[in-house]
């Protein structure tokens, strides 16, 4: 169980509702970049049942430290099926949000290192979309509209899906996640770099942490801005 500290009872699954993977094994609790981290085989993931808070429409920011083992393909990173994406394609951020003018995805165009940590960031303020690699802005585009809401599960190295609408999980990562971070605003690059350097995880938990488990975390800012 990876345990929800906000009151918003988004508690996480280790290899969702079932309890199994796809190779049996649930992921491996490693050394993070902060603290531990966890290690995903590319058969297993975390699973965060769908909840009115995780529904985020008007902005968006999402983060993640990375060490991937692999860069072939797509790998899911942490995705909220047909709402908001973040994940690895052939190394290059992605990112996918529904709804909002096209074109809906968006790649940074620089893949990163196999065996290293890389920090992971996109950020929509409800105008233009703007990702970032270890602090730094590679891409950005005007978008605009509201993101689309789904009751289907976010998946945290694999794509969740809600039965009988394809497979229950795909797009398996490989490699280890630390500080996953989910906030329905729209992050200014100095915020992204505090992020970055752990600064809002020093910050209490209760009210503002959408799920810890380990040093793996999953956050929600409600209409909060630091």
């Amino acid at each position: 169980m990876v345990t929800d500290m906000s009151g918003n009872e988004n508690h996480g699954l280790i290899n969702g509702k079932g309890g199994k993977s796809v190779g049996g094994d649930p992921p491996e609790i490693v050394l993070g970049k902060y603290g531990n981290a966890l290690q995903f085989s590319g058969k297993n993931w975390v699973e965060v049942v769908d909840s009115k808070t995780l529904r985020i429409t008007d902005a968006l920011t999402m983060t993640a430290w990375v060490k991937p083992k692999s860069i072939a393909g797509e790998q899911t990173i942490c995705t909220k099926d047909r709402g908001y994406y973040l994940q690895l394609r052939n190394g290059h951020i992605g990112n996918y949000t529904y709804n909002l003018t096209a074109p809906g995805y968006h790649e940074s165009p620089k893949a990163i290192p196999l065996n290293q940590w890389s920090h992971l960031a996109m950020s929509w303020d409800g105008a233009e979309l703007v990702q970032y690699l270890n602090g730094k802005k590679v891409n950005s585009v005007k978008t605009q509209g509201k993101i689309a809401t789904t009751d289907d599960s976010i998946g945290i190295g694999a794509e969740v899906r809600i039965p009988g609408r394809g497979a229950p999980e795909w797009r398996f990562y490989t490699g280890a996640i630390d500080d996953v971070l989910v906030f329905n605003a729209g992050k200014t690059a100095a915020e992204i770099n505090e992020i970055m350097a752990g600064e809002y995880l020093a910050v209490s938990a209760q009210g503002r942490l959408a799920l810890t488990w380990s040093q793996l975390k999953l956050k929600q800012q409600q209409g909060l801005h630091r």
